[in-house]
C-alpha cells in the first residue's frame, strides 16, 4: 500500500490527523517544505506517484489549495481537504470540479476517517459519469462470499437505490439497536462490503458514504445484487 501524503504549514497543528492516520495502520508523510516545492512547481511526477492519496490541511487557503490541486490532478493523485466545518453541497460540487475527492473535518472520528480514505481510494472516476459506460460483471458476483450481516446491509440498501439510509437504521435493523458499538461494527461491515463490490466494478465505487446521511448504494447495481441475494438464499 503507498503512504498518504499530508500537504500543510504547520506540521504540529495536523499531528492529531497523522496519528489517526497511523492507528489505522496506513503510512503517512507530512511535509511543509514540499508544499513551496508544489506552488513553485519542483516536484518530479515519478515522485508524486509514490503516494495514494493527498491530505490538505486546512492551514493551506483557497488561493493556494487551487494551485496545489491543478498539480496534483495532473497526476491522478487523489485529494482530501481537511476543514474546521464541512461546507455546504454547492461549494463541495465546486471543489470538486477543481479537484478535490473528499472533505474531513478535524475532529473526525477514526470511523469517518477509514471510511473517507477508503472510498477515496475505491473511486477511481466520478460517479456521475452516464451509467452505459460503468461496467459489472455480473458473473463475478457470485463468485464473491458475503457474510450474513453483510448480506442484511446489502438488502436493505437496495430497498433504497440512490437513497441515503443512516446509520441508526441498519444498526437498528441488524443488531436492535444503535450504539457506539453498533456503528462501529456497521463501519466495519461497510469496509469490507465496499472492498469486495469493487472487484466487480471497474470503473466507479458501487456505494458512496453520505456524511451525515448514510450509505448510498447506486441503481445500476442493485438488479445484479438482488439477484446474488435470491440466488443465495435458495442456496
Amino acid at each position: 500500500m503507498k503512504p498518504i501524503l499530508l500537504l500543510t504549514k504547520n506540521i504540529l497543528f495536523d499531528m492529531p490527523i497523522q496519528q489517526q492516520v497511523q492507528k489505522l495502520n496506513k503510512e503517512i508523510i507530512s511535509s511543509s517544505k514540499l508544499l513551496d516545492r508544489l506552488n513553485n512547481k519542483d516536484v518530479q511526477p515519478d515522485w508524486l506517484q509514490l503516494f495514494s492519496t493527498a491530505i490538505i490541511s486546512e492551514t493551506i487557503g483557497k488561493l493556494e489549495l487551487l494551485q496545489i490541486l491543478l498539480y496534483l490532478k495532473k497526476y491522478d493523485i487523489p485529494t482530501v481537504r481537511l476543514v474546521e466545518s464541512l461546507p455546504k453541497a454547492e461549494e463541495k460540487e465546486k471543489w470538486k470540479q477543481s479537484g478535490v475527492h473528499a472533505w474531513l473535518v478535524n475532529s473526525c472520528s477514526m470511523e469517518e476517517l477509514r471510511e473517507t480514505l477508503d472510498d477515496v481510494l475505491l473511486k477511481t472516476n466520478d460517479p456521475s459519469e452516464p451509467k452505459e459506460i460503468l461496467m459489472i460483471n455480473p458473473l463475478r458476483v457470485h463468485s464473491i462470499k458475503f457474510s450474513m450481516n453483510e448480506k442484511k446491509v446489502l438488502a436493505l440498501m437496495i430497498e433504497h437505490p440512490n437513497e441515503a439510509v443512516s446509520r441508526e437504521t441498519f444498526c437498528k435493523k441488524i443488531w436492535g439497536e444503535s450504539t457506539p458499538s453498533t456503528k462501529s461494527q456497521l463501519s466495519y461491515l461497510m469496509s469490507q462490503i465496499k472492498m469486495k463490490l469493487a472487484t466487480i466494478s471497474s470503473q466507479t465505487s458501487i456505494i458512496d458514504t453520505v456524511w451525515g446521511s448514510g450509505y448510498l448504494i447506486k441503481d445500476y447495481a442493485c438488479p445484479i445484487i438482488s439477484s446474488y441475494l435470491n440466488s443465495s438464499n435458495e442456496a
